[in-house]
């Protein structure tokens, strides 16, 4: 049996049995019939490109990392347009609603101004000169803006 027909059977697990598509970090290391299997990702990137152009399998979403599925099968859930929007969660829309008011007439290097409260930060600053460094930079532009 070639590593071909070894891939196939192992996506069509994953199309048929899960119910979802496969990557190539499925076929990174994995167990066929009893016996172990290893392959780098440079073959495993050369099968699916011979798969695809003979027309077994086809990309259902490019992503890090793109995920396939066998040719005509519909598997998983679709991919939206849109990624953002009604998937926010409550603090998520706020701060996105916060951004979408900001001023933006006013003159000012940032239109979006940090402060953090930090306990115990002056007790570092003889010791790390990188540190001191930052925070005198910070409170330069604080003063700019």
């Amino acid at each position: 049996m070639s590593s071909i027909d070894i891939f196939q059977e192992r996506m069509a697990g994953f199309v048929y049995v899960d119910k979802r598509p496969f990557c190539y970090t499925d076929f990174l290391f994995f167990e066929h019939e009893g016996k172990d299997y290893k392959y780098g990702h440079g073959t495993i990137r050369n099968i699916f490109s011979e798969l695809r152009k003979e027309g077994k399998i086809e990309r259902v979403y490019k992503s890090t990392p793109a995920f396939y599925t066998l040719s005509g099968v519909k598997v998983g859930k679709s991919i939206t347009p849109n990624h953002g929007g009604d998937h926010l969660g409550p603090k998520q829309r706020g701060f996105l609603q916060f951004l979408q008011n900001l001023p933006m007439d006013k003159d000012s290097i940032l239109n979006i101004r940090l402060r953090s409260i930090s306990t115990g930060l002056w007790s570092m600053l003889p010791s790390n000169s990188v540190l001191l460094a930052m925070i005198l930079i910070f409170q330069v532009l604080d003063y700019v803006l």
